[in-house]
């Protein structure tokens, strides 16, 4: 349905597929991600100036950067309209890495509005990593996962799984597939 929308133009549906994409396979959703999402002006008119720096951004840094152990000048760049200057370094010469590492690390993206119930399941969940328990944190997440819903129509699956750094060894690649399979409420945008 998304790669039909996605040809036929729909800059909504061509994010909606990256995201997609991402849950799938997070190990290419950089590539995806910036050729898909960020190369095309008309899908961040879509998707949003919000979404793009709560979603896009923090998975295109997070899929980047665990690609092969690539550094930050070999893809922040991609995205530096979206990232604060730091005063660190320069972006040509022997500290271009450090430029780039600096700004991705400045960057905080914001917080998108979540189910309530969802919202205090990521809480407890954040609390079992910060104590050391990963697999009580996805027990906590996956209970949760079939309350969760979006308002929004830019919103398949709650994203903020892959790119809270909290969650970043708690959803593995298997998980991650899990979450979009997994059938959650329904979404208020399309009653």
């Amino acid at each position: 349905m998304f790669d039909r929308a996605a040809d036929n133009g729909s800059g909504t549906g061509q994010y909606l597929r990256a995201v997609l994409d991402a849950f799938l396979n997070l190990g290419i959703a950089h590539f995806t991600l910036g050729s898909d999402v960020l190369s095309h002006a008309h899908v961040v008119a879509a998707v949003g100036q919000e979404r793009m720096r709560a979603e896009v951004v923090p998975l295109y840094l997070r899929a980047a950067a665990d690609a092969s152990g690539a550094r930050p000048d070999q893809y922040t760049w991609k995205v530096a309209e979206y990232l604060p200057e730091t005063g660190v370094g320069s972006p040509e010469g022997p500290d271009t890495e450090r430029y780039w590492r600096a700004r991705r690390e400045a960057f905080v993206p914001p917080v998108l509005p979540q189910p309530p119930a969802f919202r205090q399941a990521l809480g407890r969940a954040r609390a079992l990593v910060a104590v050391g328990d990963p697999e009580g944190a996805w027990g906590t997440l996956r209970q949760a996962l079939s309350g969760w819903y979006s308002d929004h129509p830019h919103s398949i699956a709650p994203v903020i799984l892959l790119t809270g750094p909290a969650f970043r060894d708690v959803i593995t690649p298997r998980r991650a597939r899990l979450i979009v399979l997994t059938p959650t409420a329904q979404a208020h945008w399309w009653e």
